[in-house]
């Protein structure tokens, strides 16, 4: 559900989620269980995790072609990447 909640443009509803993990698992499980569960792994993680983002591969670019040392590309096409 991080992940989801992270990149979906829709939050995953947890009521879907307890019903498929119910059929597949038998056992009860609640919201505040699935909430709990997902504290406990973003503390594990130092809430530390990777954001996926062009940035890097346009810096990379950037660097190959030579124009990571004029700024005003190099600020306009990481401006663009914000969007």
């Amino acid at each position: 559900m991080i992940g989801a909640k992270l990149e979906e443009p829709v939050q995953p509803c947890f009521l879907k989620i307890i019903d498929i993990i119910e059929e597949e698992n038998i056992m009860d499980i609640t919201r505040e269980d699935i909430i709990d569960l997902e504290t406990d792994i973003l503390i594990k993680l130092s809430f530390d995790f990777l954001v996926a983002s062009p940035i890097p591969s346009v810096q990379r670019f950037l660097r190959i072609l030579e124009y990571d040392l004029n700024q005003h590309v190099y600020r306009v096409a990481i401006s663009i990447c914000k969007f």
